[in-house]
């Protein structure tokens, strides 16, 4: 029987299990006020998806709600606390044959506490900021349309900044506020 831990390198080599339950994950794409996403580099020992460019989160534990685990997740990784976030889909895994069924909740993060975010653990070998134009070429990537979840995490920023400033102060208002802000919007 395989089991997935997260961080366990338990079995590492060793044939996926289709047969698995569903696997749930939650993903944050961080924004920042240059209308750049962060992504990470999966490590290599990873045994799902190793050495391409993902979204930052994880399995979701027992009990967990998805918001819990995109917290926790952003701690652990890049030692960050979301702090205005969206959940702008839930995904199936696109490679079910090989890794299993999985459902992945991605969520646009505008905001945040604790600074820049870093590469804190052995999760990715490498993060970095992207524009829309360099996401467009970039290569390789899991099984995620990066393009689309730009386009729906910079909407989602809109609707929260238009919810704080609402009736037609949110443009001028939220992109003065978000352009001065040292934690993005």
């Amino acid at each position: 029987v395989h089991r997935r831990v997260r961080g366990d390198r338990q079995g590492l080599g060793s044939p996926l299990n289709a047969s698995l339950p569903l696997v749930q994950t939650a993903s944050g794409l961080l924004l920042d006020s240059q209308d750049r996403m962060l992504l990470g580099l999966r490590a290599s020992w990873k045994r799902v998806w190793p050495n391409v460019w993902d979204a930052i989160g994880g399995h979701l534990e027992p009990g967990e709600s998805v918001e819990m685990a995109l917290a926790r997740e952003l701690d652990e990784e890049r030692g960050v606390t979301p702090t205005a976030y969206q959940l702008i889909g839930s995904f199936p895994g696109s490679r079910a044959d090989l890794y299993g069924e999985a459902l992945h909740h991605v969520f646009a993060v505008t905001a945040w506490t604790g600074g820049q975010p870093s590469n804190v653990c052995d999760e990715h070998s490498e993060i970095r900021w992207f524009t829309l134009e360099e996401v467009l070429a970039l290569t390789p990537t899991t099984g995620f349309d990066f393009a689309h979840l730009f386009d729906l995490a910079k909407a989602a920023r809109r609707e929260v900044c238009a919810a704080r400033y609402p009736r037609g102060a949110a443009s001028a208002v939220s992109l003065a506020w978000a352009t001065s802000s040292t934690e993005p919007m």
